[in-house]
Order: structure tokens, then C-alpha cells, then sequence
């Protein structure tokens, strides 16, 4: 949908495809329906949850939730940014306060809680923000006069399919180590292991995320274009403003590892900081290698995702499987999950690099490094014994020179991309 999305709305025929879109995402919620009756009737899968509401709020969530992950970011795509904001706080905030509401009028489930998350609110959201945005594009179809040819359809399975197969493989990369650990170190290791990596790739899941909103709709205008090297240019300058950010937040971030644990954790998970660490550098690889993948969805080439993420997810599996065997070592895991990701991002920088012309800015690192040095002070810090305000305040002051060294000294125009 981003890909095209441009030439779409270039066209006014944006609002055809949406139409032609929603018997997808209505085919793929329905889909749920006999695999959630499966899984619970013969798996024990949701066994405390009634089986109409396991197979209505499964079938409910994935449509409203793939309409208002479209719709919304849609309003951002066309640089509408007021209404996106507008739109993505007050469906965030909706969502939280129904949920509280259904909780606090009928019953403390979890049935409730999702209801009001993923069903009864963002049924409003969907409804007026399809509204909202037909008006500002101002288009006009009939749904009787739409075609869709043969050679569509294969076009669409030649981009999705193999996105499909590198997702599953890109599971495996990310998230099958927590069922081996489970298994081999209990399930005290892994929530310990799980809480150092989960804090500082959902830090970094929120500025990728900032960054896209930002960066992508200008990125995916810029590669809505038929001449070669203006998508090069585009690849190239989506690098140059990713590179900086996360490399200087990395080692931002490993250098306020126990300060980022006393704020957002309990007490019983102040000893991740080197699961923090891990992490950190982790999420570094994960968001380039996704920076690198929008090459291949600029090249309309996604078959080439395939083997990077599949060297990732077998990678963990074969790592895992020997070195707990021998170790029993939850470090091990971080040294895999590291050692895999950091592969996958050079096996599809490689495999990018065959599609457009790309480079890292290994010139500009050195200048990146010696920024980066203010940040090693935290480390003074570290046997100290800090209290929860202390690391608030530090992590403050060094998130201003972070943020300092970002727009001032070098430069990046993000405020620009408002206009």
C-alpha cells in the first residue's frame, strides 16, 4: 500500500484500491475464524476465553487494526500531519479509556480489556477517518466499473508472497529464541533476558517509528518515480539521516543501560544491564536491516528479502540449539541473537547493494565516534548507588546533548519534512 500509494492517489484512484483492499483484509480476518476454532477446540490454545469471543475479537481486531494502521497513516502519507497527529492520540487515548470503562462496568478480563483496546473504539476511529480522508482526496468511483486483471493479481503475489516468507523467517530472528530458552533455561531466565532486550527495542521501535512518520511519505514519493537514479538518491538519503540517529543513540543507550533499567523496570531487573547492552546494539542491526529492505520494496524486488532473514532465523535456531546445549548460559542467547542480526544487516546490505547503488557513510563514523564521546560519562555513574530521580535527571541531560547533536551540529532537516 505505501509503495504504490503516490502513484494511486497521483492517478484518484486511491480510493478504488482501498475498496479492492478491503475484501483482502476481509478475507484474512475471516481466515481466523476456523484457525482460532482450531486451535482452541483441538490445542487448548485460549482455554480460558469462551469461544465466541476468542473468534470474534480475533476476526475484529484484524480488520479494524489493519483499517486504522492504513487509514491513519494515510492522512501522514498525503502530509496532512495535524489531522495524523490528531488522529493517532485521540484513537490511542480512546482505546485506553474504553478499555478502563468495559473494566470498570462489567468484569476485570482480559476479554474487556481487548474489547475496548482493539474493537469498540477504533470502530469509531475507522469509520471517521475513512470520511474524513475521502474529503480532503476528493474522489469518486464506482465500485460496478472496477477491474481487477489477471496480471494485477500477479504482480501483487510477486511483491506479497515472498514478503510473507521473509516475515516468517524474520519471526524466527526475532522472537523463536523466547520458546528455546523457556525450554532449556526456565522461564525466570527468560523473563529476565526478555525484559534487557524488550527495553531498548521498543525505545528504538518508537524513534524508528518517529522517524518514519517523518521521513517515509517524502522517501515513498521520491521512489514513485520511474527514473533510476532519483530512487537511488532516495535510498541513499534515507541512509545518511538513519545512520547518524541510531548509531549516536546506541551508544547513548548502552552507556545509560542501568539508568534505563531503574527507570522503566522493578527492582527484580536492575542486573540486565548487559542484556540491556545487547539489545541496544541489536535493535541497531534490526532497524538497518529494515532501512535496507525499502530498497527492495522501492525495486519492486521483495524475493530478495527471502535469504537474508532466512540465514537470521536459522542462524538462531542452530546457535541456540548448540551453544545452550553447552553453556546453558543466558549471555549465550544475547551473543547469538547480537552475532545473527549483525549478519542478516551485511547479508542485505549485499543483496541491496545489487539492486541500487548504496553505501554506508563509514567516513562520517569517525565524526559520529567523536560526538558520541560526552556520552561514556554515564558510565562514572554506573556503581553508584542512584535513585530513580537521579537517572531520570541523567538520562535528561544526555537525551538533550543527544538531541542537540541531531539537529544542530548535524543538521538533519526533520522539522523540514513538517512543510
Amino acid at each position: 500500500m505505501n509503495r504504490k500509494f503516490h502513484s494511486w492517489n497521483d492517478q484518484g484512484r486511491l480510493m478504488e484500491r482501498f475498496f479492492v483492499f478491503n475484501f483482502y483484509v476481509l478475507a484474512i480476518s475471516a481466515l481466523s475464524i476456523p484457525i482460532v476454532f482450531i486451535l482452541k477446540k483441538y490445542f487448548g490454545i485460549l482455554s480460558d476465553i469462551p469461544m465466541f469471543w476468542g473468534i470474534s475479537l480475533s476476526a475484529l481486531s484484524i480488520y479494524l487494526n489493519t483499517w486504522t494502521g492504513t487509514l491513519i497513516p494515510a492522512l501522514n502519507m498525503i502530509k496532512n500531519r495535524l489531522s495524523f497527529t490528531i488522529f493517532t492520540v485521540v484513537n490511542l487515548l480512546g482505546s485506553l479509556l474504553a478499555s478502563v470503562l468495559l473494566i470498570k462496568i462489567y468484569s476485570d478480563q482480559a476479554i474487556y480489556w481487548y474489547l475496548g483496546q482493539y474493537v469498540v473504539f477504533q470502530l469509531i476511529v475507522v469509520v471517521v477517518s475513512f470520511f474524513y480522508l475521502r474529503s480532503l482526496l476528493n474522489t469518486h468511483f464506482n465500485p460496478l466499473q472496477i477491474k481487477v486483471s489477471t496480471q494485477q493479481l500477479k504482480n501483487l503475489a510477486r511483491f506479497c508472497i515472498p514478503l510473507g516468507i521473509a516475515t516468517f523467517f524474520m519471526w524466527l530472528l526475532n522472537d523463536s529464541y523466547r520458546f528455546i530458552v523457556e525450554k532449556d533455561l526456565g522461564l525466570k531466565e527468560l523473563g529476565i533476558l526478555a525484559v534487557g532486550i524488550t527495553v531498548p527495542s521498543s525505545i528504538f521501535a518508537l524513534l524508528e517509528s518517529l522517524f518514519q512518520q517523518v521521513f517515509y511519505p517524502s522517501f515513498y514519493e521520491k521512489i514513485n518515480h520511474p527514473d533510476f537514479e532519483a530512487r537511488s538518491l532516495a535510498c541513499q538519503d534515507l541512509i545518511g539521516i538513519f545512520f547518524p540517529v541510531f548509531f549516536l543513540a546506541s551508544i547513548y543507550l548502552s552507556c545509560a543501560a542501568p539508568f534505563l533499567l531503574k527507570v522503566l523496570t522493578s527492582p527484580t531487573f536492575y542486573g540486565s544491564t548487559s542484556f540491556v547492552i545487547f539489545g541496544v546494539w541489536i535493535s541497531f542491526f534490526r532497524v538497518f536491516t529494515n532501512v535496507w529492505s525499502t530498497i527492495a520494496h522501492s525495486e519492486l524486488d521483495t524475493k530478495k528479502l527471502i535469504a537474508p532473514y532466512a540465514l537470521g532465523g536459522f542462524s538462531v535456531l542452530v546457535g541456540l540449539y548448540l551453544f545452550l546445549a553447552a553453556s546453558k548460559s543466558s549471555v549465550t542467547v544475547g551473543i547469538v541473537l547480537l552475532c545473527s542480526n549483525f549478519l542478516v544487516a551485511i547479508f542485505m546490505k549485499h543483496r541491496m547493494a545489487a539492486l541500487v547503488r548504496i553505501h554506508i557513510p563509514w567516513r562520517s563514523i569517525l565524526k559520529y565516534f567523536f560526538y558520541a564521546i560526552p556520552f561514556f560519562l554515564q558510565i562514572l555513574f554506573w556503581k553508584s548507588e542512584t535513585g530513580i530521580l537521579f537517572s531520570i535527571g541523567l538520562m535528561f541531560i544526555f537525551g538533550l546533548y543527544y538531541l542537540y547533536i541531531i539537529l544542530i551540529r548535524l543538521k538533519l532537516k526533520v522539522f523540514d519534512n513538517f512543510y
